[in-house]
């Protein structure tokens, strides 16, 4: 006998701590179902992409096994196309040999900041464990780490 028990809920935190598998929905529709690992790291669609990483998306193209954007040039191994690029925030750290920013929003939260930044139109959110106190304004240098960055075709394209 296996004991089948379910439960809802809008926390993904949540939904992995107590789960061997999770289901995501939307308006009552499953669009995926495997352990949480897997959702997580691979999610299915770019629908359930922007639930666990909200606001880091770059748009640009892939051609020739390379993704190029104002922000980004990148190995890919997708088809030629339009993408979205989704990066997580763990994904992005500092670097000072990387691209440079401007820090737009800077906020403590106890173990480090959240700094919002921007490099001509885009704008990335992340966390930084560093003890160095960043002001809205700052320049500060970052690398993206590509294997915590997820690409989708642009539909809207």
């Amino acid at each position: 006998n296996v004991d089948k028990r379910q439960l809802i809920t809008h926390r993904y935190e949540e939904a992995f701590m107590l789960s061997d598998h999770v289901a995501v929905m939307k308006e009552g529709r499953i669009l995926d179902w495997d352990t949480a690992m897997e959702v997580f790291e691979h999610p299915a669609i770019l629908t359930i992409a922007e639930y666990f990483v909200h606001d880091n998306q770059i748009k640009g193209i892939i051609s020739k096994g390379t993704f190029y954007s104002d922000v980004l040039t990148a190995p890919a191994l997708q088809p030629d196309g339009n993408y979205i690029a989704i990066i997580r925030p763990e994904a992005i750290i500092l670097d000072t040999n990387g691209m440079k920013f401007i820090i737009i929003r800077s906020s403590y939260v106890g173990r480090g900041f959240h700094l919002s930044v921007r490099y001509r139109k885009t704008v990335l959110h992340f966390e930084t464990d560093s003890s160095i106190r960043y002001e809205t304004g700052d320049e500060i240098s970052l690398n993206i780490l590509m294997q915590n960055v997820l690409f989708f075709l642009d539909q809207d394209q």
